[in-house]
């Protein structure tokens, strides 16, 4: 009997854009941090962040949540204007109310200090800011004046209330309540992308494009002068963040540095020099205890060290994109790539991770194999190139490079190291980093996928019948002296080959005609009639074999993962990963299999048999 259970699951990074601020939320009890990803709010525990929670309700990406001052429960705003206020305490995370206070994205979240109103702001047609009862959606005053999107909002937490909002007009503005009413605005040179009032209510900050961070009276509105005059820094600060007892402010910013200031003299105590490339442009920071968290460019939550600011605490590393492309380190690694190109090394215990470095593919990464022999990560992507990297370093050589004269489509290794990969006008076979043959392709007939069963190389090829496409059919090759021959045998499909895998042993094909998972016995040349395993509901997009070349893993588009007993076509299914498409399946020893898809998150299962 098969049985699938969680083991473990790698967090994904949260989604940046360049010279836009991004926005984390606090626990007020102390115990975890929130961020917004395409297709769920992640809850993730601050001093052990491999453990984190997700809420998948919003129908549009969330874009924005935060904790109410009781931490029962948490606010999240989505892409299309809509907030959902939904309970902490209960792994269902039932939503209380839902309402749409603006009609574009919301952008940033306050809560009073008394959990009973809730401000918003974000883009729009005609209102771009709104606050409101909790409970009942009732406005609570007008905050008007803004005439363009508003980037940041802030409720003051003690009494007598007062609500501030960040517009694109270049304007800060200052309302009293409730119910609130506009009372002054603070203009500046460019738009204010953060500001918060600190903790005891005396003051709020308005962190600017221009580098300036202006401190303000947080009762009166009232200016008080800038931080490290004439400006904060070098470059556009993107978020700031008071410390608990309100003494200091934490600054992030373009100019790739962080800052901690004494909000008193508003001078510099301590400075943060996150890098020099673009990646390391700071987007947001909070302030949650005795932690300092940022978040750069490239998507990384690094742990600041005041101690030490060249040495942070710990960076969270992974992806905030799509997952590409998966390979394993039997035992001892997992390998995945992203969309944009990045691939990180992960250790399987502990959730750590070493990014590649050096320059690398710089776009998608089509698919990776693991090379026991040499201890290399073999690559290929849509720079038409074959990259060899040592697993250990995991840095790029400029050397471990082949260039392709076709964008390659898939790759896979034989038992002997040898690596065959299908491009768009060939089939290479590599050894030892160098090419040893090619075998061209008639026109549009070029392989989707392959996969080797021993000596032979089984690829998927369009089949036409006039100008019309209809189904695939499969080539099988030879592997021998170091070239590639057509053996003449093929066998046809009825749709499209979207996943193809062979058992450890070679003695038996998968392949994926779609939904259908089709098995096939190499050894009688693919003449008998293939076993067929029916389960999934949309298209299947990835296949692995056990090391018993008996159970077989699949993942498909319809979120779930299988895993069969070919023998007797028994499975256990289960939703891998909510809302996203399985990208690929594979298996890191002969009772954990891993998952990765769309949602950018590393799962791993144990399978019981």
């Amino acid at each position: 009997m098969v049985k699938i259970s969680k083991k473990s699951a790698f967090a994904p990074l949260p989604p940046t854009t360049r010279a836009t601020s991004l926005v984390m939320g606090a626990d007020p009890k102390g115990k975890n941090f929130l961020y917004c990803t395409k297709n769920c709010v992640v809850i993730r525990d601050i001093e052990n962040p491999m453990e984190f929670d997700g809420y998948y309700a919003h129908q549009k990406p969330p874009t924005c949540a935060k904790y109410s001052p009781s931490g029962f429960y948490i606010c999240s705003g989505d892409s299309s204007g809509k907030i959902r206020i939904w309970d902490t305490t209960q792994a269902e995370h039932i939503l209380k109310y839902e309402y749409q206070p603006i009609s574009g994205k919301i952008c940033d979240i306050a809560w009073d200090g008394e959990n009973k109103r809730i401000a918003v702001c974000g883009q729009g047609r005609e209102k771009f800011s709104h606050v409101f009862l909790w409970d009942s959606g009732s406005s609570v005053g007008t905050l008007s004046g803004p005439g363009k999107s508003c980037n940041s909002c802030d409720l003051k937490m003690s009494r007598p209330y007062r609500c501030i909002v960040a517009s694109e007009d270049f304007n800060t503005y200052f309302y009293e309540g409730p119910p609130f009413k506009y009372k002054l605005k603070q203009e500046g040179t460019r738009f204010a992308n953060c500001c918060r009032f600190s903790p005891d209510g005396k003051y709020y900050a308005a962190a600017n494009s221009d580098g300036t961070i202006e401190l303000c009276d947080g009762k009166t509105g009232e200016q008080i002068g800038g931080f490290g005059e004439p400006k904060a820094h070098d470059g556009g600060v993107y978020s700031i963040c008071f410390s608990p007892d309100s003494s200091e402010l934490l600054s992030a910013s373009a100019d790739k540095s962080c800052k901690i200031w004494n909000v008193e003299s508003r001078e510099t105590v301590v400075k943060f020099v996150m890098g020099n490339t673009i990646d390391d442009q700071q987007l947001s920071c909070l302030w949650q205890g005795k932690y300092l968290l940022t978040v750069s460019l490239s998507g990384d939550i690094t742990y600041l060290n005041r101690d030490d600011p060249c040495k942070p605490l710990r960076v969270l590393s992974g992806h905030n994109k799509s997952i590409s492309s998966l390979a394993l380190k039997p035992n001892e690694a997992i390998f995945t790539a992203s969309f944009d190109g990045n691939i990180v090394k992960w250790n399987p215990e502990t959730g750590d991770t070493v990014r590649l470095s050096g320059k690398g593919h710089g776009t998608i990464v089509k698919a990776m194999v693991y090379n026991a022999c040499e201890n290399q990560l073999v690559s290929i992507g849509s720079d038409n190139k074959v990259r060899f990297t040592d697993c250990d370093s995991c840095v790029y050589s400029p050397d471990a490079v082949i260039s392709v004269d076709s964008e390659p489509a898939s790759m896979a290794i034989t038992a002997d190291e040898f690596i065959v990969v299908a491009c768009e006008k060939e089939m290479l076979l590599i050894k030892d980093q160098k090419k040893l043959s090619a075998f061209p392709f008639k026109d549009n007939s070029h392989p989707v996928v392959l996969a080797v069963a021993g000596s032979k190389i089984i690829a998927s090829g369009k089949k036409e019948h006039g100008h019309n496409i209809q189904g695939q059919i499969c080539h099988v090759y030879d592997i021998g002296g170091h070239s590639i021959t057509d053996t003449g045998v093929t066998f046809e499909l009825r749709n499209k080959v979207s996943a193809i895998a062979s058992s450890p042993d070679g003695a038996r094909l998968a392949v994926a005609d779609e939904k259908v998972i089709k098995i096939y016995e190499v050894c009688d040349g693919f003449k008998e009639k293939p076993k067929e395993l029916h389960g999934h509901s949309n298209n299947c997009t990835s296949l692995a074999w056990a090391p018993d070349n008996q159970h077989l893993a699949s993942g498909s588009i319809d979120n779930r993962l299988f895993v069969w007993d070919t023998s007797d076509q028994k499975n256990h299914s289960i939703i891998a990963h909510h809302k996203s498409d399985i990208r690929a399946v594979g298996w890191l020893n002969g009772n954990t299999l891993v998952s990765v898809a769309d949602d950018a998150i590393v799962k791993q299962w144990t399978v019981s048999f």
